[in-house]
């Protein structure tokens, strides 16, 4: 092993023993209070302890982003390669040199919501998936209620299943799948106080009403092949399979 690979094997593993057990300390903690709700929880454990995995979540807060990481403690200690699973937060929200590291080093690859190119990060997961590792997505157009996730308004409204909706999917996700092998965890993820906040104020909002968010795991899918469909016809029809999956999870 070369010694980069060395350093970044040590750095990676102190942040899953230090900040890992702090976040997933506190998941236990919400978890035990009433405050978290994972149904399907030992089903997607078991997915992302197979590996190569697309946990494919609904995006109603920014909350979610945070507690998903964090459920795999303290398992996540002894097999930190498939168990630390990988996020793709905004690279707005970073300067370029703690991108970098967060990629490095805290299992993040950074993506660019104003409409830019993301071909690096597409590149970046691919290989993460083909190393067997489990990417977190959240494929909506924006989070479930915002207008937009840069300066274009989204396309597409939503789709419903019942009281369920979600923001309409377009993703390059079933394509991702296909190149990798990657099977697709659907999450519905419910939040009763969605309309009450946005952004960071959640936390508070959360903590304060005390209520419950809920995360409803599907069964893990691949995409059928639908190898004689022209590309676009094929993408739009996973994307609708994808939102579907999601809202009935």
């Amino acid at each position: 092993m070369s010694y980069q690979k060395l350093k970044r094997s040590i750095v990676v593993y102190m942040i899953v023993v230090t900040i890992g057990s702090i976040g997933g300390l506190f998941f236990w903690i919400f978890y035990a209070c009433g405050l978290v709700r994972v149904k399907g929880y030992w089903k997607l454990l078991a997915a992302v302890r197979r590996g190569r995995v697309l946990i494919a979540a609904r995006h109603p807060t920014l909350l979610e982003t945070f507690i998903i990481p964090f459920m795999f403690w303290p398992f996540v200690i002894t097999n930190p390669k498939k168990l630390f699973v990988w996020s793709m937060p905004a690279k707005e929200l970073f300067s370029e040199r703690i991108s970098r590291i967060l990629f490095s080093y805290a299992h993040c690859i950074p993506v660019d919501r104003s409409g830019g190119s993301n071909r690096e990060a597409i590149e970046t997961m691919r290989s993460v998936l083909r190393s067997g590792a489990t990417v977190v997505v959240h494929p909506e157009q924006g989070r479930t209620r915002s207008e937009s996730r840069s300066s274009q308004k989204p396309t597409k409204r939503y789709g419903r299943n019942a009281d369920r909706y979600i923001r309409r999917i377009v993703s390059q996700i079933p394509n991702i799948s296909r190149e990798t092998g990657a099977q697709v965890v659907p999450v519905y993820i419910d939040v009763p106080f969605m309309n009450q906040a946005d952004g960071w104020n959640a936390f508070w909002v959360w903590l304060k009403g005390w209520h419950t968010i809920t995360f409803h795991v599907g069964d893990a899918f691949t995409f059928p092949d639908r190898v004689l469909m022209p590309r676009k016809l094929r993408l739009h029809l996973d994307n609708k399979e994808l939102g579907r999956r999601i809202l009935s999870a």
